[in-house]
């Protein structure tokens, strides 16, 4: 069966795009931090460290949303 992996984009709101979309459709949310990045503590600045690197919505086996 074909599964569907769109990989969106957002300005800044991923994270508010994706907490809507697991309630609109389930599955289970993986949200990966800039700060989660080996080093990132002493080369980021302090407003980029929260901001979402990679997130994915597992809904279902046929459906994955990714975003960056």
């Amino acid at each position: 069966m074909t599964q569907l992996v769109p990989y969106l984009n957002y300005m800044g709101n991923t994270e508010e795009a994706f907490s809507f979309y697991q309630s609109v459709l389930g599955g289970k949310l993986e949200l990966n931090r800039f700060s989660d990045t080996p080093g990132a503590a002493d080369n980021l600045p302090e407003n980029e460290k929260n901001k979402i690197m990679h997130a994915v919505l597992q809904v279902n086996t046929q459906m994955t949303l990714m975003a960056g």
